[in-house]
């Protein structure tokens, strides 16, 4: 009997279910062209073994099925489409390999080559499912880096949230977000949860009655609900890897509302909504002793007159825990908030004279602004110029012998080189060239405050939680003080009022600031860095 007649062996036939081998030929066309190659050259086929599944960990089940059958000697070959659906990691690779060197398996055979038990063909296959491996852990950093690229030119990376679909007839490339007819009742929804008036339960309720689904058609859930509360995705921005990238996609909410949406959730406990709505007791105010929560409680009392008179009080809500604050009267809270808004009230007829001064200040600073990022841009073009001729020297034919530059050299120079367009390209990522955005939001800032005290008092519940939600960062109430950490922004356009009265300057709409004498707040470049520094 020959040695040919004496070879028995096992088709192997593998796809993967990993997307990024989707381009690998399925099972049945690789076993249309396996079993015509085994029937051609004669070889003794006594199994065909399958599997749908990733070859980058060790530990597939057929494959071990594969391996125990030779070592049985049931077989001593393999017939596969190439080395790659054998083994795609060093330990799958080292035992075929081990195989052959124990004399169990003679021959590894696919459509294109003939693997025996030599040392050639052992390296060159060893090399060959290296090289697969290599592709697959080489994807995966493509992949990351393609991901990034498409997060810094602004397009959505994952499918759309609920409120959008994606873009149909793009050209190819091009991928993008658009408003579907869900965007404004899923705009409503977080507009309810943002002044306080549903629970996270709640919401996810309304949005199941209004109809509202995923990208999939299925209703969101609460866990599905909480991440979409937190997603940046709604006011404009892309996180990938812990980072905000602008996106091109139209925001559902400004900066500031889905700001003061994330201090509604996490000021909550489980998102569980109050009995009772009151206004500084929807998680505004903390206690100065233990840092818990002040609630509204309503009480009554009833006179000997038959009269009953009824009275909100406050208190923290760990006072039967051992915290010694005691409750105090919503009346005695007002005049602290009214003094506190009194500090920022503007004028309604100062507003307008305001907008004048702004949208001069921006017709002069546009110019400035973008010869800066010119500057800017100039710098990080120069830096990686210089780092593309270090390259192009190094590889020059001139330098083989590194006489022009040597191996340390190039390392050294690229490594500093990289450093200064990383950071050339942070400071143009982080250098904000639309005086426009910052003009409307100074205009918001002066608009907000404008006769804010009336707003408030006349208001509704939910436009007093608004306020004082917008204005202050951190609300303490100890010993019956309340303490308001006002937003620096919010502080400007009363200062700016403060100083036009000093010097007793006729307010009058017509005239506007710049063209008066004396008059420095708003041509002083500082009050610009002073907005953007503090992030409204």
């Amino acid at each position: 009997m020959d040695a040919q007649e004496q070879m028995k062996y096992l088709i192997s036939a593998r796809k993967s279910s990993e997307s990024d081998e989707r381009q690998i030929q399925s099972i049945p066309d690789q076993l249309n062209i396996l079993n015509p190659l085994a029937e051609q050259r004669n070889l003794s086929v006594v199994a065909i073994l399958t599997e749908s599944g990733s070859a980058k960990k060790p530990g597939r089940v057929v494959f071990n099925q594969i391996i125990q059958r030779i070592r049985n000697g049931e077989a001593n070959g393999i017939i596969a489409w190439d080395p790659s659906r054998l083994s795609r990691n060093a330990t799958d690779t080292g035992t075929l390999i081990q195989l052959m060197d124990d004399g169990l398996l003679v021959e590894i055979v696919t459509p294109s080559q003939t693997f025996k038990n030599n040392p050639s063909d052992k390296m060159w296959f060893t090399f060959l499912c290296a090289q697969a491996k290599y592709e697959n852990d080489n994807k995966s950093v493509n992949v990351k880096r393609a991901l990034k690229q498409k997060a810094e030119r602004g397009e959505p990376i994952g499918p759309p949230r609920p409120g959008y679909r994606s873009i149909p007839n793009k050209l190819q490339g091009e991928k993008g977000h658009e408003p579907n007819e869900q965007f404004p009742l899923m705009k409503g929804l977080f507009k309810k949860y943002l002044i306080g008036k549903c629970s996270v339960d709640t919401l996810v309720d309304n949005a199941k009655t209004l109809g509202v689904t995923n990208y999939k058609g299925k209703f969101i859930n609460h866990t599905s609900m909480l991440r979409l509360l937190q997603d940046p995705y709604y006011c404009g921005y892309i996180k990938f890897k812990g980072e905000l990238f602008p996106s091109k996609h139209l925001p559902m909410l400004t900066k500031s509302e889905f700001e003061l949406m994330q201090d509604v959730l996490h000021g909550r406990s489980k998102g569980k909504q109050q009995k009772t709505q009151y206004v500084y007791g929807q998680s505004l105010i903390k206690c100065g002793e233990c840092s818990y929560h002040y609630l509204g409680e309503t009480h009554t009392k009833k006179y000997r007159n038959g009269k009953i008179g009824t009275f909100i009080h406050y208190r923290c809500s760990r006072k039967k825990k051992g915290c010694s604050q005691g409750y105090i009267n919503a009346a005695k809270i007002e005049p602290q908030v009214t003094a506190a808004l009194e500090q920022l009230d503007i004028p309604p007829e100062f507003l307008s004279i305001a907008i004048d001064a702004l949208n001069d200040q921006h017709s002069e600073q546009v110019d400035e602004r973008e010869a800066k990022f010119a500057s800017l841009k100039a710098v990080y073009e120069n830096a990686s110029r210089k780092l593309d001729s270090l390259v192009e020297m190094f590889i020059s034919p001139k330098n083989s012998d590194r006489s022009l530059l040597s191996d340390t050299e190039y390392v050294e120079i690229k490594q500093r080189l990289i450093k200064e367009r990383e950071l050339a390209k942070e400071n143009l990522n982080s250098f904000d060239k639309s005086a426009d955005e910052e003009r409307e939001i100074l205009i918001n800032i002066f608009r907000f405050v404008t006769d804010i005290i009336h707003k408030f008092k006349t208001g509704l519940l939910e436009e007093k939680i608004k306020v004082l939600q917008t204005i202050g960062s951190n609300l303490v109430l100890k010993d019956r003080i309340l303490y308001i950490q006002v937003r620096e922004p919010f502080k400007l356009p009363r200062e700016a009022f403060e100083e036009i009265k000093n010097l007793n300057v006729k307010v009058e709409p017509k005239t506007s600031l710049l063209e008066q004498p004396k008059l420095t707040f708003f041509g002083d470049k500082s009050f610009w860095y002073r907005v953007r520094e503090s992030n409204p």
